[in-house]
């Protein structure tokens, strides 16, 4: 799945995690000024301006990585450079997420 495709699927969850306070107040800080115009477009589920799609996107993961809780995390280590890694599950509001890191 490429990067766009995956910014655009996280984006259509966004009235969902809405739903948590706590992200909420963490989106907010995130947004800055245009807090309030964004969240009254997202909510009601308008188009957001093209000159804030990657602050919306940017604002969004970082909530949801303060405020997801990890279900699962599997770690693996190939006993050679670059052969270890973990990924993570996790969980906020019902919007599952499973990301990756390499060593």
């Amino acid at each position: 799945m490429s990067t766009q495709n995956f910014h655009e699927r996280f984006l259509k969850c966004l009235p969902r995690l809405l739903k948590s306070a706590a992200f909420v107040r963490t989106f907010r800080k995130g947004l800055g000024k245009k807090s309030d115009r964004i969240l009254d477009r997202v909510r009601k589920r308008l188009p957001v301006d093209l000159d804030d799609i990657d602050n919306l996107y940017d604002a969004a993961w970082n909530a949801y990585q303060d405020c997801a809780e990890y279900i699962l995390t599997l770690g693996w280590d190939a006993n050679r450079p670059g052969g270890g890694g973990a990924e993570w599950l996790r969980c906020c509001e019902g919007v599952y997420v499973l990301t990756r890191g390499v060593a």
